[in-house]
């Protein structure tokens, strides 16, 4: 994988998503081949998901494909042809990119799956499958409703999973609406911490007009991370994250290598 393909977003000021995305409008643009869209998005604790399934232009930016959307966390990635998501189960959300599926490690990770997690499968694909195993190991250490898991129990539980699919080249992202992790075996991941917005193009803000107008104030309280996947080396402003190490962002935007 060499191309931006997946993204997470955790920040402290919702009407800034826009804003975060058109700084990186350069950056952040659709894949060649794209065959769908899907965006997971939070709006009061709720997880709301939109999938796209029409091809998506190369070159398009992700800001122009998100659109006005008014939220502290999303998770959101481009369609392969054999695989969509990002794919929910209550609370959780969860996008996998890379990997080549094979009836081994399917069959590992479909076996005995708990009843509540088995109904929420709906297709065949390598993705839902891995999603559903994240749930089934998490679950063993703790209530999947609990917004107040701990990291390292979600790292341990995105470990375990990344283990069964052995040498495959992946990218796994999941977020609860409190925490955003990722983490991958050469599927490319790199992480971007922002604090302030002290010159938005989008808004007509430069720096030597900001006062304390609730719009600039709004731009100046800004902190927000953003996990990207696929790329082969990360762009300008980002820092790689190492292969089979969960990068997890808290609901206090602290960035945690584990």
């Amino acid at each position: 994988m060499s191309a931006f393909n997946a993204l997470g977003y955790l920040a402290n000021e919702p009407e800034r998503v826009g804003c975060a995305l058109h700084e990186l409008r350069g950056t952040l643009k659709a894949p060649p081949g794209a065959r769908g869209f899907g965006l997971a998005h939070y709006v009061d604790d709720q997880l709301l998901l939109n999938l796209k399934p029409a091809d998506v232009p190369a070159g398009t930016a992700l800001e122009e494909i998100v659109g006005a959307l008014k939220t502290t966390t999303f998770l959101c990635n481009f369609h392969s042809a054999a695989d969509e998501g990002p794919f929910k189960f209550r609370s959780w959300s969860f996008a996998l990119r890379g990997g080549q599926p094979n009836h081994a490690v399917m069959t590992e990770l479909l076996a005995h799956l708990p009843d509540s997690i088995q109904r929420n499968i709906t297709g065949d694909s390598m993705g839902e499958a891995v999603f559903h195993r994240f749930l089934a190991i998490l679950a063993e250490d703790s209530r999947l409703e609990d917004s107040t898991i701990a990291p390292k129990v979600l790292d341990a539980a995105l470990k375990k999973t990344l283990e069964i699919l052995g040498g495959q080249k992946v990218l796994m992202m999941v977020d609860n609406g409190r925490l955003l992790a990722g983490i991958h075996n050469g599927g490319g991941l790199a992480y971007n911490l922002r604090e302030s917005i002290l010159a938005c193009q989008r808004c007509a803000l430069d720096t030597h007009a900001m006062d304390s107008f609730p719009l600039r104030e709004s731009h100046r309280r800004f902190k927000g991370v953003m996990l990207v996947g696929g790329f082969e080396s990360p762009p300008p402003g980002f820092l790689p994250v190492p292969a089979k190490q969960t990068v997890v962002v808290t609901r206090k935007l602290e960035v945690l290598l584990q």
